[in-house]
């Protein structure tokens, strides 16, 4: 009897384990599916707002978008809570991924943060921020950084040289450009003689002649002179007609970072500060506009400060010298030697340009405003269409995306 019972307690004791084990793997099972359902949910509503956003169907959605998101899962800059008037690298990791734009604030005005064309309508941007090195891509047989999504779903990207398919690093990591921007500048110029500058001197500037020359060589004009050649139409066809590009005044930028070692700034320097609006029609550059030859531009100051820039303010600044001394070169526009960008400083009379080239530098990787008639580094920028899909590729240099012709 004794032997029976044991027999049946022993069983009983198996069974239960057993049932226990199974409980417990139905959990984990659950909990598994869980996060792939929340994931899943997750794009689906990415989707639905880019269906949503550039009037779609779901069978057009942007592959490039869904790959990137799947591979990044963005972050609301909300969230996360970024300051913008920081600096972004390694060493204070405020931010450093793949984010979308949100209300920072709940009085925040998101149209007027996102509205790029200023025609009262707006959709979703993410961009790249930080130490980032999965954000390459190639076009046209070259190298690009993935910036950020532009308004009308298209995508922004920074010029990031030559396509070697046999190298290791296929395309130059940020520390390839960090000591040679060789690698990624297509000439070193004045951006403009004239030292009353302004955005009607930015399309006949010397620097806008310098990109267009670089675009119809590199993307119009096919190497074996056949214009013709239906792969060089593909590439023309798929760069966007829309996006624009902003000859904007970044006098704006100042107020938040005069002093900031104090808390965040109030919402009126937050929404100067990372506004994309181009309110004024004289500064908006899109193809179709007479005064743009070609759908190609360079770097905006705003485009710098939501990648990890910041707008140096000499003795006022944060990280010049002293206790601090920690200069921005460990996000992912950083260059080995300094490029102009695209926005004037106020009404200066001044440009910006990002600074680099010296590790002691404290204004490395800073906005620095310069005469136009000085000489700096060329970077052009493109964006290519929403429909544009991705054939192989995870955004390492080492294996970038690689557009499906």
């Amino acid at each position: 009897g004794d032997k029976m019972n044991k027999k049946v307690k022993n069983g009983f004791i198996s069974m239960t384990l057993v049932y226990t084990f199974l409980v417990l793997f139905m959990f984990v099972m659950l909990a598994i599916l869980r996060t792939y359902t929340e994931k899943d949910k997750f794009l689906q509503a990415i989707n639905d707002q880019i269906d949503s956003d550039i009037g779609k169907a779901s069978k057009d959605r942007i592959s490039i978008i869904n790959k990137i998101i799947d591979l990044n899962m963005p972050t609301s800059d909300n969230v996360f809570g970024i300051k913008y008037f920081k600096i972004s690298n390694s060493h204070y990791n405020n931010g450093n991924s793949l984010f979308y734009m949100d209300k920072l604030y709940s009085d925040f005005d998101l149209l007027a943060h996102t509205d790029e064309n200023a025609d009262g309508h707006t959709s979703r941007i993410y961009y790249f921020r930080g130490d980032v090195e999965n954000n390459h891509i190639v076009f046209a047989n070259m190298c690009f950084r993935i910036i950020r999504t532009n308004e009308d779903g298209s995508i922004r990207l920074k010029y990031n040289g030559e396509y070697d398919k046999n190298s290791v690093n296929k395309c130059p990591t940020t520390s390839d450009v960090a000591e040679n921007i060789a690698l990624v500048s297509i000439g070193y110029e004045s951006f403009s003689e004239n030292t009353s500058f302004n955005a009607s001197s930015f399309a006949n500037s010397e620097v806008m002649k310098k990109v267009n020359d670089w675009y119809y060589s590199k993307i119009v004009k096919d190497k074996s002179d056949n214009e013709n050649n239906p792969l060089n139409r593909y590439y023309t066809e798929n760069v966007s007609n829309t996006a624009v590009y902003c000859f904007k005044k970044s006098e704006e930028l100042k107020p938040s970072f005069i002093n900031p070692l104090n808390q965040a700034p109030d919402d009126n320097n937050i929404k100067n500060n990372l506004s994309l609006k181009c309110e004024n029609s004289t500064d908006r550059f899109i193809l179709g506009d007479t005064r743009l030859y070609y759908p190609v531009g360079l770097l905006t100051a705003q485009d710098v400060v939501l990648a990890g820039g910041y707008l140096y303010q000499g003795d006022n600044d944060l990280y010049k010298g002293g206790s601090f001394g920690i200069t921005n070169t460990g996000y992912y526009m950083y260059s080995g030697g300094d490029f102009w960008t695209m926005s004037s400083y106020g009404n200066s009379g001044k440009m910006l340009y990002v600074a680099g080239g010296n590790d002691n530098d404290e204004k490395n990787g800073a906005l620095i405003p310069d005469n136009p008639n000085e000489k700096h580094h060329i970077i052009p920028v493109i964006s290519i269409g929403p429909d544009i899909s991705i054939e192989t590729g995870s955004g390492l240099a080492t294996n970038p995306y690689i557009v499906r012709k």
